[in-house]
């Protein structure tokens, strides 16, 4: 069972993401949801389809403990999901969730913090260690509320999550506007950094602030090609492009689905057809020159 937390300070995002992200995800997923006083509307608003174990009345990092280790227990025996998201009260501590998890024998495969820019700076002068200690947990920050920030103060407090936590992948833009796989494909980057499994490792960025970037006027192109194209992403001035996969019409017949990291591509039949797309992220990424790479 794959365990990630979704975390975020009070109004921060949380459900929203989680009503996004559950559709990215291939298996069963179940979600345990935590409110700080009675039950919330959470439940619902993830929809019908997916288990939702509610714990109410207190904080699972504190004086729910034992009924959030028993839930967990009980969705496991019940459902037995391929995914376990839970998403904590936006008043608890990452940091004592994953202590709640990790003392009943159960291991944490992602942590994701989301992020409200526009009340960074009061809740961190507020609420000091206790906000502070969930964006330090995370191996995946996601800011929100960017409409009400000036570019310039943005990337001012995008600096200061980073000095926070510097190991984390923060995204640097709105991740409501990514395409789901690109959001799916970003958070199975983040794991693979946490767990130091990426085999181009040493080819991230000291300041991994990422982007993306989804492109579907993509010329038909045979297996030579395509991989003449993606090598080309390593020396070309487009950015730092660290992931990428799609789909492409195989010109020779068929369809192609590829794999690429700065240090390995993988092209494979794909024999249903499909829709043409690729999925970028990185950093700095240049749009024009991307679409003109792949649409010739």
């Amino acid at each position: 069972m794959n365990i990630q937390i979704v975390s975020g300070f009070l109004g921060s995002g949380k459900t929203t993401f989680l009503n996004r992200y559950m559709t990215c995800l291939q298996g069963r997923v179940a979600v345990i949801e935590n409110e700080f006083g009675p039950a919330g509307l959470d439940a619902q608003l993830l929809g019908e389809e997916v288990p939702v174990k509610e714990i109410s009345a207190g904080c699972i990092c504190c004086s729910m403990a034992m009924d959030f280790q028993q839930g967990i227990a009980e969705v496991e025996q019940k459902y037995h999901p391929d995914y376990l998201l839970i998403e904590p009260s936006g008043v608890g501590r990452l940091s004592d969730v994953v202590k709640a998890c990790t003392d009943q024998g159960y291991s944490v495969d992602q942590l994701i913090t989301m992020v409200d820019l526009s009340s960074y700076e009061d809740y961190a002068q507020a609420f000091g260690e206790f906000y502070l200690d969930q964006i330090r947990g995370a191996n995946l920050l996601l800011p929100t509320c960017f409409q009400d920030l000036p570019g310039t103060k943005r990337e001012e407090v995008l600096q200061k999550l980073h000095e926070q936590n510097p190991q984390a992948l923060l995204y640097g833009e709105d991740w409501r506007m990514m395409d789901p796989e690109a959001l799916l494909e970003l958070v199975e980057l983040s794991a693979a950094v946490q767990k130091n499994s990426l085999p181009h490792s040493s080819a991230l960025p000291a300041h991994k602030t990422f982007s993306s970037l989804a492109l579907e006027e993509i010329a038909d192109l045979n297996e030579e090609e395509l991989r003449q194209k993606l090598e080309q992403l390593n020396s070309l001035d487009c950015g730092q492009v660290l992931r990428a996969k799609g789909f492409v019409c195989n010109k020779d017949g068929g369809w192609m689905h590829f794999d690429f990291t700065p240090r390995n591509i993988t092209i494979t039949d794909y024999k249903q057809p499909t829709e043409k797309k690729i999925i970028l992220i990185g950093r700095s990424l240049d749009k024009d020159v991307l679409m003109g790479l792949f649409a010739r």
